[in-house]
């Protein structure tokens, strides 16, 4: 985990985050959706595979809004997720 890119991207999301440094909405800009993604990324463990359902825990740690599939489908989109045809396996990229 790299500690100052995580301090960097709280910093800039301090809108939208609670006091346990937790995703509270999901923002309108693009600029900052992306550092939304990169910031759960850089909080995700980075090694394993997951099922969807352990892959949405992981994320549910990470924010209180209530949308883990839509966050778990922008870390796919971005290339932070890889997962099987079937969706049945989760594969988080090495960082």
């Amino acid at each position: 985990m790299n500690a100052e890119k995580i301090d960097e991207l709280r910093m800039q999301l301090k809108n939208f985050m609670d006091k346990d440094f937790k995703i509270t909405s999901y923002p309108a800009k693009y600029s900052l959706k992306e550092k939304v993604i990169d910031y759960i990324f850089y909080l995700m463990p980075c090694e394993g595979q997951y099922t969807e359902k352990e892959i949405n825990a992981l994320i549910n740690e990470l924010h209180t809004f209530g949308d883990p599939a839509l966050l778990r489908r922008e870390l796919v989109e971005h290339g932070y997720l890889k997962r099987t045809p079937d969706g049945s396996k989760y594969f988080i990229k090495e960082r």
